[in-house]
């Protein structure tokens, strides 16, 4: 509930970026939402995308690369922009004695290197 608040079958404000599995459940809690505005993303791949700058209003590229949250059906954005950049986590869980979490934390870290 929490991770759609602001969001209507409505929307109208530009592309959402999801996984394959949110792609999939968004219909059921919002049945008339315009599915083409969704940017579906495979995990530890970059992805470009031409949006609209909210500040500028120009036309600008973001780069966003998808990691398992370890927590629900989840996933961590990373977003590279002119800014730098910028990770949206909602909610994670990396146990420091999980193998699948060593392995996202050094994905992400030699990413972050580059």
């Amino acid at each position: 509930m929490d991770h759609t608040q602001g969001l209507t079958s409505k929307w109208g404000k530009g592309p959402l970026v999801c996984s394959k599995l949110t792609a999939k459940l968004l219909p059921f809690k919002f049945p008339d939402f315009n599915l083409f505005l969704l940017r579906i993303i495979d995990h530890h791949i970059w992805h470009s995308f031409s949006l609209i700058s909210p500040t500028t209003g120009s036309q600008i590229t973001s780069h966003v690369m998808a990691f398992d949250a370890h927590h629900c059906p989840g996933v961590m954005f990373l977003f590279r922009e002119e800014f730098g950049c910028l990770m949206y986590i909602g909610e994670f869980r990396w146990e420091v004695d999980n193998e699948r979490a060593k392995d996202a934390r050094s994905k992400l870290l030699n990413i972050l290197k580059n």
